[in-house]
């Protein structure tokens, strides 16, 4: 895993997401919300339930661009990125963003794609990540600076065995899902939800 190359990795169909995201992503942007209330059967009034009465609950959680970054590096299995395509599928159905851009990266960024909604429910079809090699998450925050990519947030996908010196200038409020290094830090007071390991 020293050297990088550009290899086509595999991803195996996974039915369900382990993450709790209507939980850890919804607080993660409820400080990103936009535009009105909505009323909507995707959530439910728990107060009304408890009396057998099932009403729509309100939801305001919306964002614009969501960046995701996920990590490609050699000590990511292929379980591994089934698991990061079971999750961001369920991003894009819990959260509804714009548009989604990810990054594939392991020493370097890789490739990238861009998703609109209409393509959000096929999106563990259309994922092609790219890499295999090293790992340097710094070049996460370089290439989205250097192309000035704006965005709402940014969640990064990543086992956390990355360099300790992290130089990460992305100001976009970050959320990092780490699967593997329990003692991961993230940079820039980002947002952390551990996971448990494939």
């Amino acid at each position: 895993g020293c050297l990088g190359q550009k290899l086509p990795r595999a991803i195996t169909e996974t039915l369900h997401p382990q993450v709790d995201w209507t939980i850890a992503l919804r607080e993660f942007v409820s400080s990103l919300a936009q535009g009105n209330e909505e009323h909507t059967y995707r959530k439910f009034d728990k107060r009304m339930i408890l009396d057998d009465i099932i009403q729509p609950g309100v939801m305001s959680e919306k964002v614009g661009d969501i960046i995701v970054a996920i990590d490609t590096s050699g000590s990511i299995t292929n379980a591994m990125l089934s698991k990061f395509a079971a999750e961001l599928h369920s991003i894009c159905e819990n959260v509804s963003p714009d548009a989604l851009r990810v990054i594939w990266w392991d020493d370097k960024v890789r490739s990238e794609q861009m998703f609109t909604p209409e393509m959000f429910g096929d999106i563990r079809k259309l994922l092609k990540p790219a890499g295999f090699g090293g790992t340097h998450v710094s070049c996460v925050s370089e290439y989205v600076i250097k192309r000035a990519y704006k965005a709402d947030c940014m969640v990064v996908f990543t086992d956390g065995h990355v360099e300790d010196d992290i130089k990460w200038d992305v100001l976009c409020p970050t959320l990092w899902l780490v699967t593997s290094k329990r003692d991961f830090e993230p940079p820039r007071g980002g947002k952390m939800v551990k996971v448990e390991a494939v």
